[in-house]
């Protein structure tokens, strides 16, 4: 697919998580006008480049050392997978969660762990927990229960798990070449849910639509 954000169909508080209180409120007259036609305004999302190791914050390097005397695998920084977020992120994996450690240029730093459920009840697909609030631009999948939980990182975990247990158990990530399954799946579920409500345009079906 290949996808761009529809701005004429965030609301205000994601136009301000996205681009800042300013430069969304510059907006308004063009956005309104789109809306007001039922015309989409396309914009296409640029990510943070690869991040560079020797700029990853202490607090990061303390939380990864944390994590890893817990069992949990470690993989390459990379940035933000498929959020609308500039910043980078730390994976690390085990059978039943990804934990990604993030910070920002300006080096805010937060924790988060993403599980997806095996058998999901009352309609809840995937639990994430996040160590500070509204670190995520756009509104979730109805089909994923969002919450904040406090740090470090034992109890930040404990919290999570007693999250997960609420809706039912997690699915065991058995694919050894997908070590962050879970964070696709989580993904997965976030695109269609903006799909379905036109945050995301996919230009790919539309040109195949039109045809040459």
């Amino acid at each position: 697919m290949h996808l761009k954000l529809n701005l004429a169909a965030l609301t205000s508080n994601e136009l301000e998580r996205l681009f800042g209180m300013d430069a969304s409120r510059g907006m308004i007259s063009e956005l309104s006008a789109a809306r007001l036609i039922g015309k989409s305004y396309p914009h296409v999302f640029e990510p943070s480049a690869e991040p560079e190791m020797q700029d990853i914050p202490a607090e990061v390097a303390a939380w990864s050392q944390d994590l890893l005397e817990l069992g949990f695998k470690q993989h390459a920084a990379q940035p933000d997978s498929g959020f609308f977020r500039h910043l980078q992120q730390m994976p690390f994996s085990n059978d039943l969660m990804v934990v990604t450690l993030n910070w920002t240029d300006a080096g805010q730093t937060h924790v988060e762990a993403h599980s997806v459920l095996k058998d999901p009840a009352s309609g809840i697909s995937a639990v994430v927990t996040t160590s500070v609030p509204q670190v995520f631009p756009l509104e979730f999948s109805e089909v994923i229960s969002y919450r904040q939980a406090a740090l470090p990182i034992p109890q930040f975990l404990e919290s999570h798990q007693q999250h997960v247990r609420q809706f039912g158990r997690p699915l065991k990530q058995n694919h050894p070449e997908e070590p962050l399954m879970v964070l696709r799946l989580v993904r997965d579920l976030c695109v269609r849910a903006w799909l379905r409500r036109g945050v995301l345009i996919d230009e790919s079906t539309s040109q195949a639509r039109r045809g040459p």
